[in-house]
């Protein structure tokens, strides 16, 4: 008994290994939202500078840029509210996640689209494609909404629904840790490609007035 109780009794090498994991695991969540919060902050801090040059007459807000506005601070106070969360470890950390990421992809092609129109030049687009803009704008802000609502539904059902705990308790801490790996990978794959869209297309908004393309009309 005594030899099969030391064979199945793990390594202290192998539990120092584990514990040295989940350190690192939990440094990752708290670095991600660390740059989440700092990332809120300064949406936040953007949307005030513009409130107050706004109020001060410098610029007009586009009738396609006030709803993105709108939304831009929303998600900013969302996702200051869910860093801290995050922080925490606690279960609405994973919903604020799967909201960020989300919302890169989504609000790096509304900036796409006001770019690219911006590049074409206010002079240049017809009130009839103001509107169309517009509509876009909204279809686009309502299909996030849809989006956000069915992620949110899913995680609560994934949270709420299968695991019935205290709101930060030691056994879902370790639980959202353990997918420590996965969430990085899925933040990391959202972030790039998010980037990629918006510096591709800022690129173009860009370099093609230069060749003529979208050239902002005199």
């Amino acid at each position: 008994m005594t030899v099969l109780a030391a064979r199945a009794a793990p390594a202290v090498s192998d539990v120092v290994a584990e514990r040295q994991r989940h350190l690192g695991r939990e440094r990752t969540l708290k670095a991600i939202a660390a740059l989440m919060g700092l990332s809120s902050i300064a949406g936040l801090l953007s949307g005030v500078v513009t409130l107050v040059l706004y109020f001060a007459g410098s610029f007009e807000f586009e009738e396609y840029a006030l709803p993105t506005f709108v939304y831009g601070q929303v998600l900013s106070a969302v996702m200051l509210w869910g860093s801290w969360r995050l922080w925490r470890l606690d279960r609405w950390g994973r919903l604020a996640i799967g909201l960020w990421a989300a919302s890169l992809t989504l609000t790096s092609l509304t900036v796409v689209w006001t770019v690219v129109g911006t590049a074409r030049g206010a002079a240049a687009v017809a009130p009839t494609e103001n509107e169309s803009l517009a509509a876009f704008v909204g279809n686009l802000i309502l299909t996030m909404a849809i989006g956000f609502g069915l992620l949110a539904a899913y995680l609560w059902w994934l949270t709420f629904a299968r695991k019935t705990r205290r709101v930060v308790s030691p056994q879902y801490q370790a639980e959202v840790i353990a997918e420590t790996p996965q969430i990085s990978n899925r933040l990391a794959t959202t972030t790039i490609v998010a980037l990629v869209i918006l510096a591709v297309f800022t690129l173009f908004s860009v370099v093609a007035p230069v060749f003529g393309v979208f050239k902002p009309a005199a």
